[in-house]
C-alpha cells in the first residue's frame, strides 16, 4: 500500500477497529447465554477417576525417567565423577529433571543416595 494516503490508511483503521469491536461484542454475548443457561465455564471438566489416571501416568513416566538417569548416575559415580559433573553431563545430553528443569549437583546427590538406599 505504498500509495495510500492518511485518510485511506485512517478509514481503514477506523474498520478493523470496528471489527475488533463487534468480535468482542458478540463472544461477551455469547459466554453471557451460556452463563445463563447454567453452563460452567472454565472449570475443570475431567472427573475424579479421570484426573488420578493422569496423575498416576505422569507419576509413572517421571518414576522410569528418574531410573533411567539414576543408572547413568550410578555409573558415573562409580567411575569417579563428581556430582557437579556429573549434572553437566546430564543437562549436556539434554536430560531433564522430573519438573523439566536442568540437574544441578544437589539434585543428582539426591538421586544417587535415594538409589542406594533402595533394596536391589
Amino acid at each position: 500500500m505504498p500509495n495510500d494516503n492518511n485518510l485511506t490508511i485512517g478509514i481503514m483503521a477506523l474498520l478493523a477497529q470496528t471489527e475488533a469491536e463487534r468480535i468482542s461484542k458478540n463472544t461477551k454475548n455469547a459466554l453471557a447465554e451460556l452463563k445463563a443457561k447454567g453452563i460452567k465455564l472454565g472449570t475443570n471438566n475431567l472427573t475424579q477417576e479421570g484426573s488420578q489416571k493422569g496423575a498416576d501416568k505422569r507419576k509413572e513416566q517421571a518414576q522410569k525417567k528418574n531410573r533411567q538417569v539414576t543408572k547413568i548416575i550410578i555409573r558415573l559415580r562409580n567411575e569417579g565423577q563428581r556430582f557437579k559433573a556429573i549434572a553437566n553431563e546430564l543437562n549436556e545430553d539434554e536430560y531433564t529433571t522430573s519438573t523439566g528443569g536442568e540437574f544441578i549437583e544437589q539434585t543428582v546427590s539426591r538421586l544417587y543416595k535415594r538409589a542406594l538406599k533402595e533394596p536391589a
